[in-house]
């Protein structure tokens, strides 16, 4: 895969700026830096463009003539990059990383790796290569074999997973109302919790409205890999009532709950 821009944060919410995506500008900006003064943010914006003069992005003459100081190509790749009305994230916050894909037509994403919320690195791939990049992203092994084990938690059980000084009474409440293979299920989730410094992966979609920074997930499911298989967590409505189901399966079938995240079309702002 041939990177097609690779910048960091301040490069990225400079170009936004310049192109007039302000409101997105400051909202990436605010996110990953932190609020700051207006002066402070022309700094941010003066020091991304010396960056950016470095790297053959900006362009003096345009910005003597005071138009979009970039090159046609990087106008349109930021426009791309902003108008996208489809977004599908992965996040693993124990290696600080996120991969994002940005739609920008029916069988074409920016992949967008984000790490440490400093550096962006940006290629253009179709929906096939995006399943493969997910895949190489988590790098998960495949199981020989996977015993599938299954267990349903009350969402407020689910959110109390985060302290681990929780799981002994949610062990209570669930043997009062859970079958023994689900009692199993429930600890050996906790181990492979624990293994994985009570920190949950996950995968999510958004649909992007007019507005830059008005976002509304679609979807959203979360995961475990264990040493025979991954736990896929995803919640569901049963007889009218909202319920967290945890499953552990094969990473087949966890790349093809990941692959549902890329088959909404695009939608038209």
């Amino acid at each position: 895969m041939q990177p097609l821009l690779t910048c960091t944060t301040e490069e990225l919410v400079c170009l936004l700026s310049m192109c007039g995506y302000h409101e997105m500008a400051k909202g990436l900006g605010e996110s990953m830096l932190g609020e700051k003064t207006p002066e402070a943010w022309d700094a941010v914006i003066e020091g991304a463009a010396h960056q950016m003069m470095l790297k053959g992005i900006w362009d003096t003459e345009k910005a003597e003539r005071d138009e979009v100081p970039l090159g046609d190509e990087w106008q349109r790749f930021t426009e791309q990059y902003a108008e996208s009305s489809y977004l599908v994230r992965f996040v693993d916050r124990v290696k600080g990383q996120s991969l994002l894909f940005h739609q920008i037509s029916d069988d074409q994403w920016f992949y967008h790796h984000v790490i440490n919320d400093v550096i962006h690195i940006f290629a253009k791939v179709e929906t096939q290569k995006a399943y493969n990049e997910v895949d190489r992203f988590f790098n998960i092994a495949a199981s020989a074999k996977t015993v599938r084990q299954e267990f349903v938690l009350t969402p407020e059980q689910f959110d109390r997973l985060t302290d681990d000084e929780q799981v002994s009474p949610i062990l209570t409440e669930l043997s009062a109302v859970a079958e023994p293979p689900s009692i199993s299920a429930f600890e050996d989730f906790v181990q492979d919790l624990a293994e994985q410094n009570w920190t949950l992966k996950n995968g999510s979609a958004f649909q992007i409205g007019d507005q830059q920074n008005d976002m509304t997930i679609s979807d959203l499911f979360f995961f475990l890999p264990a040493q025979n298989g991954i736990w896929l967590v995803v919640y569901e409505i049963e007889n009218g009532k909202q319920q967290v189901r945890l499953t552990k399966t094969s990473k087949q079938e966890w790349l093809q709950t990941s692959e549902v995240l890329f088959r909404n079309k695009v939608s038209t702002r």
